[in-house]
């Protein structure tokens, strides 16, 4: 296999592990029915009982009955067990295609580069611990949109 298909090979993997990685992030907080920009009223701090953000976000937008509001509790409920179910199986062979990109990343890259890479994915998995226990989202930090200051 020559370095660019390799190479290409690797960026594939990436790009769908952070896809897969992110759909379960965001589906294990009942969230992934929401796009982000719906997704504005839940705060993200606080995520005690994401499925009351949730509830509260449809029953705002779709003015949902109390008996509605029982039956989506119910539906949520159901779609966690399902979710976690899968994210339960699946995981293990995430976290092994994980492990072999990123030592076959590792290959490529110069000491120095390596050196870096592995900072990086410190950071990385701080973000992800921060979210999994109810910090800030994963993503760029919070502040001010990239762009031109407001006026």
């Amino acid at each position: 296999m020559s370095t660019l298909s390799r190479t290409i090979n690797i960026i594939a993997l990436l790009v769908v592990g952070f896809a897969v990685g992110y759909t379960i992030a965001n589906c294990r907080y009942g969230t992934c029915l929401l796009s982000p920009r719906d997704r504005g009223p839940f705060p993200p701090h606080d995520r005690k009982n994401p499925d009351d953000h949730l509830i509260d976000f449809f029953t705002k937008k779709l003015e949902l009955t109390e008996d509605q509001r029982t039956d989506l509790r119910i539906i949520l409920k159901e779609q966690k067990k399902k979710l976690r179910a899968i994210h339960e199986k699946t995981m293990p062979e995430f976290e092994e295609i994980r492990t072999k990109t990123k030592a076959a990343i590792s290959e490529i890259l110069t000491d120095e580069q390596k050196t870096e890479f592995d900072e990086l994915e410190k950071e990385r998995e701080k973000r992800h611990e921060r979210h999994r226990h109810g910090g800030p989202p994963m993503g760029p930090p919070p502040g001010p949109p990239p762009g031109p200051p407001p006026f």
